[in-house]
Order: structure tokens, then sequence, then C-alpha cells
């Protein structure tokens, strides 16, 4: 069940962030990104220990935790390829230099199973949200 909610919620990160725009892109890289495709079936994470996107999160983050009065969220969008393999990680939402940095340095630890499109492994691009409680 929590699989499925992380899915979702992956999935609704897409739609509502694929408007937004990185603080800086240049056009090489607006270029390249056209030539992804967002597949049918989302890359899915997976960790030999079988634990959950967000328990995953919560182990790996080193943020200084406050009391949880609040929660933000940094949204950090990355390439997965036909492989697995993920690269092109940017922060499309931040929330400051310091929980940017240490977001995007958690998702570079995330390991994933590429997305399928047509029956076939192919790159895809996702987003992430990694909460922050301040």
């Amino acid at each position: 069940m929590k699989k499925s909610f992380i899915l979702f919620s992956i999935a609704l990160s897409i739609l509502l962030l694929e408007s937004c725009q990185p603080k800086e892109m240049n056009a090489k890289s607006e270029e390249e990104k056209d030539s992804f495709i967002y597949s049918g079936i989302l890359p899915k994470f997976y960790h030999e220990n079988d634990i959950s996107l967000s328990e995953f999160v919560k182990r790996e983050l080193k943020y200084p935790k406050a009391k949880g009065c609040i929660e933000v969220k940094v949204y950090v969008r990355f390439l997965v390829d036909k492989y697995g393999q993920t690269s092109e990680f940017e922060v499309v939402r931040g929330i400051s230099e310091e929980a940017d940095k240490n977001a995007i340095e958690v998702v570079r630890k995330m390991t994933f199973k590429a997305g399928i499109e047509n029956g076939k492994a192919v790159d895809s691009r996702i987003v992430v949200p990694i909460a922050f409680e301040l």
C-alpha cells in the first residue's frame, strides 16, 4: 500500500511540475530534454533491504531536523536511463541552498528500475519530493 502511494505521489509530482522551469537552464540541456520521454510505466525505486522510498529518505537525510512543526519539500527532477542509472539532477522547486544540495545528495543515492514504454526499458525523467521538517 505504501509503495502504491509513493508511486502515485511521484506521478502526481511529475504532472504538477511538468510546467515548472529549473532555476538555470541552457539551450543545450533544453534540447537534450526533448529527446527523452516520460515512460508509460514509471521508474520504480528499489533498495536491497526492501525499504520504502520514504524510509530511505528519512534514513539518508542529513539536514538538521527541528521540532517538525512545518513540513516543506524540495522537488528534484532527474533522469533514470534505460539501465536504471540516474543523472542530470536539478532542483525544480527548492527552499534553501543547503536543503536543495542535501535533497540532491539523497536522490543521488537512490536506485531505480527503468521505466517501461511499449514493453521496453526507456530513459525517463521523474520528480521526487524530499520532505524537510522545520
